[in-house]
């Protein structure tokens, strides 16, 4: 399969400084066009499928800073994914005819989430130690995964030709720590953690 792909986009970007400049508030938007065209050669006769995808996707975002050290902030973003064409028809493997994928695997559509994130950045002790923490959820609406076809020859190990398709909707939550922390001027103490719930 042969895929050809076009983007067009345009960003644009205006923040705001408020409370003696303590409080920032910046809103961000893209907007962008793809034309995605994808030629299909195991097919007879050669097929070709195209069509276009567009997609805004808009961010959010408060600062406020409670000292010259000490920052919370708050989020909320789009993103999106574009769709895409499947060939038409995939090889299977040596010795067995390429497989013609059902009208519905042929094709698939935008996958796109929502990200909501609140957390706070921090320095302490003259600068020794960092210390930052978020919470965050996104939310998937018609997440792409890689699957086999419907009417793949299962029993063949050559056959696992994988394909894209919207599975569904998806979620997930959760929060992160990071901080380090100087002990000296040449050691440095550092800890992560991360904790995560996907639905």
């Amino acid at each position: 399969q042969d895929l050809i792909d076009k983007t067009d986009a345009v960003f644009g970007q205006v923040s705001y400084r408020l409370l003696q400049d303590r409080l920032t508030l910046t809103a961000e938007a893209r907007r962008q066009w793809d034309e995605r065209a994808a030629i299909t050669r195991t097919a007879n006769p050669v097929t070709r499928q195209s069509g276009k995808f567009r997609s805004f996707t808009p961010r959010v975002t408060a600062e406020y800073k409670v000292t010259d050290e000490n920052l919370v902030y708050a989020s909320a973003a789009k993103g999106v994914k574009a769709g895409g064409f499947n060939p038409t028809s995939v090889g299977q493997g040596i010795g067995l005819p390429p497989l013609a994928l059902l009208p519905n695997e042929q094709t698939f559509g935008d996958e796109s989430n929502w990200t909501y994130e609140i957390g706070s950045k921090n320095t302490f002790f003259d600068g020794r130690l960092l210390f930052n923490a978020s919470l965050f959820y996104i939310d998937w609406k018609q997440m792409q995964v890689r699957s086999i076809p419907a009417h793949a020859n299962a029993s063949n190990p050559q056959a696992p030709t994988v394909i894209f398709h919207n599975l569904g909707n998806a979620r997930s939550k959760g929060f992160e720590i990071e901080s380090a922390y100087a002990l000296t001027d040449e050691l440095n103490l550092n800890f992560s953690m991360a904790v995560q719930d996907p639905k």
